[in-house]
């Protein structure tokens, strides 16, 4: 509990504005909050029931024996404090500035969340995000207010908390093996296109989506990126119905390997509706951008190129069916965006 306290308040710290430090915290105060987080199921009616009453009784003694176990894990510290309670964001973003300086020889100019977000305008959700997957924590799901504030309290007025802290995963990072055969008749196949041997390199590249079915299985980042390929050939060729479903299956198979916020999985998106809109499925190829166009958001903020690209092409086909009045906004949103 002490390490979900910390990580709580690192983020409070991080991504809100706590001007002062948190006051100290002891351990019967530990062992109180955490004995109530862990014991939050609803009381049970009394009955007269025989049964009923031996299992409270048990359940009883299962709880206490629980609690027990919980403050044997409490680790002891000499002064009863925690040395994190003394963190502030103004200390946070100072040494935030300094490590980018030092590091990277780039000034922030940020002495906090808020001076940070109005210099490069991007979102707290998207700093959540990103800070969460590349340090392993994996959090609750809810509407995390984030509007700044002044620690006063030391339990009040806090965005996040330490029950919002579900587990801790470790960040491996591997080279995977890769089929030399396959990669061969993958690079041979992009040496064709390249000449314009078009339908010669379709043939290498699906010899080599073959091969890596064999080797990885019906599900690989690999796969999806032949698949990719293989759809934008049979569009260049002017096979579009064959494009689409092609893309279908990568966009399908993106999802299930990559997630469904990965940025990969928004551009595959952007792919599908091009082909969709090749199709004169106009509404389809619409939907499916605005789906891209979300996932960037989520991934990457407002201020992206990727969101430029999406919002005139939005405008195009929202002027194809006569939308215009959205089509204009789409424009001039991508106008505003180039701009910057």
């Amino acid at each position: 509990h002490i390490l979900s306290f910390s990580i709580s308040h690192f983020l409070n710290c991080f991504l809100t504005i706590i001007s002062l430090p948190t006051t100290d915290y002891s351990f019967d105060e530990l062992s109180a909050l955490s004995s109530q987080s862990t014991n939050n199921a609803p009381n049970v009616s009394l009955s007269n029931s025989t049964n009923i009453s031996s299992q409270k009784t048990n359940s009883k003694n299962k709880n206490k024996k629980q609690q027990q176990q919980q403050h044997k894990y409490i680790p002891t510290i000499r002064n009863g404090s925690l040395e994190f309670s003394s963190l502030t964001s103004k200390v946070l973003w100072s040494q935030l500035t300094n490590e980018a300086k030092s590091r990277y020889n780039f000034d922030l100019n940020c002495d906090d969340i808020e001076s940070f977000i109005h210099e490069y305008s991007i979102r707290r959700t998207c700093i959540l995000r990103s800070f969460c997957r590349k340090s392993g924590l994996q959090i609750t799901m809810r509407e995390y207010q984030f509007e700044s504030m002044n620690k006063t309290s030391r339990f009040n007025n806090e965005c996040f908390n330490e029950l919002d802290l579900i587990n801790i995963y470790p960040i491996i990072k591997h080279v995977p093996p890769k089929p030399s055969d396959a990669y061969q008749f993958f690079t041979s196949g992009q040496q064709k296109i390249q000449q314009g041997l078009l339908r010669e390199g379709f043939d290498l590249i699906s010899e080599a989506l073959n091969l890596l079915n064999n080797v990885y299985g019906p599900m690989h980042p690999e796969i999806s990126m032949c698949l990719r390929l293989l759809a934008r050939l049979n569009y260049i060729m002017g096979d579009y119905q064959e494009a689409l479903m092609t893309q279908h299956k990568a966009v399908m198979m993106s999802e299930r390997v990559l997630g469904i916020d990965h940025p990969q999985t928004a551009t595959e998106y952007i792919h599908m509706a091009l082909y969709s809109f090749a199709n004169g499925l106009s509404i389809n190829a619409s939907k499916l951008l605005c789906r891209a166009r979300y996932i960037i958001l989520v991934c990457c903020g407002e201020n992206h190129p990727q969101i430029s690209l999406i919002d005139s092409n939005l405008g195009l086909i929202l002027q194809s069916y006569g939308d215009y009045e959205n089509a204009l906004k789409f424009m001039e949103k991508s106008l505003q965006l180039n701009k910057m």
